[in-house]
């Protein structure tokens, strides 16, 4: 057997400093509500009939989501940004729920 079949791979030219900054706020909650704090959001839950709600900020749909169970809902948050979108599952959400700024449950 052969496999005849190519794949190929598009590069897209970035810097390694905003690859750095992209990949910290992925890991950093407190730098993603920074950085996408004025960004479009959407908040999925992961149930049946369940339509995507808009946010015009990272902090308004992470607080939508705890405010409507996400701490215990399998959901995602995607954030919408102009040359692609950012989508955060289930356990990265919950992270964020817990460090919403101002919520007594953040740890110091």
């Amino acid at each position: 057997l052969s496999d005849t079949s190519t794949s190929t791979t598009e590069t897209i030219p970035v810097s390694c400093a905003n690859a750095t900054d992209f990949f910290n706020s992925l890991l950093d909650p407190e730098k993603a509500f920074l950085d996408y704090g004025a960004a479009d959001c959407s908040v999925q839950f992961w149930t049946a009939d369940a339509p995507a709600v808009q946010f015009t900020s990272l902090e308004a749909a992470v607080r939508f989501a705890k405010d409507h169970g996400g701490r215990w809902e399998e959901i995602e948050i995607t954030v919408h940004l102009p040359r692609e979108d950012i989508a955060f599952a289930t356990g990265k959400v919950h992270q964020l729920i817990d460090a919403l700024p101002g919520d007594l449950r953040k740890k110091r």
